[in-house]
């Protein structure tokens, strides 16, 4: 079983028939564009994100909808995908730390290191303003996952920008080939009266978590990838 035929936002259906969630993003490596899996959302209120390997997909039925070869309850044991922020404070910090009155407590999105401290002045900015003067020796910040190694994801709605930053779409489809490489993708435009574009795989310059970057300008790309 290959992962040619997972589209973004198709059910995921168990092995005894309960439909799991949806795919909410594919796993890529960055720099061989293989695909090695996709992250199923569940939920909607209490909702999670679980990784799922290739080894678990059995086949694509005929409405695109992927079909596991696990029960339910076998995919609820599958990994939650988990992301932190680290951040290794210095010296300066851990003295700041040590005379906190309180510290934040980790965000719902991931295991973020946040301190804080109290307010004396009303007149004061708030810590997250952009009034406060940038820190001249910012402490080393490493994002950390679970995701296979060396591995990224694509999501419906992810930024496209061009080689000067431009942002030219958002994602709205993937297209591999028979090996399970990215061959294109489609991105959509516009608010109201929406386009859509094709662009090849070969145009990525940069795949990250946040964005894609391409080696063509927006110009190019609506040129040469429009969809009727």
């Amino acid at each position: 079983m290959t992962l040619t035929d997972v589209t973004l936002d198709k059910d995921v259906i168990s092995s005894d028939g309960e439909t799991v969630g949806t795919v909410d993003r594919i796993i890529i490596h960055p720099d061989t564009l293989q695909i090695d899996g996709f992250v199923v959302h569940e939920g909607i209120l209490f909702s999670h994100d679980r990784i799922v390997d290739e080894e678990f997909v059995d086949h694509i039925d005929a409405d695109g909808n992927i079909v596991l070869r696990i029960t339910a309850e076998q995919e609820d044991r599958l990994p939650e995908l988990a992301s932190r922020r680290v951040i290794e404070p210095d010296r300066t910090m851990l003295n700041r730390i040590s005379q906190m009155e309180h510290m934040a407590l980790p965000s719902a999105h991931g295991q973020v290191l946040v301190f804080s401290e109290p307010v004396d002045s009303r007149y004061a900015p708030a810590p997250d303003s952009p009034m406060q003067p940038a820190p001249t020796n910012p402490p080393p910040i490493t994002d950390e996952t679970n995701l296979p190694p060396n591995t990224v994801t694509i999501e419906k709605g992810m930024d496209v920008v061009d080689v000067s930053g431009e942002k030219v779409g958002s994602v709205d489809e993937v297209f591999y080939d028979d090996d399970d490489q990215l061959q294109a993708f489609v991105i959509e435009k516009g608010f109201i009266f929406k386009d859509h574009l094709r662009i090849p795989a070969a145009w990525i310059e940069s795949l990250g978590d946040d964005e894609i970057r391409l080696t063509r300008t927006a110009e190019e790309a609506e040129t040469a990838g429009k969809v009727d």
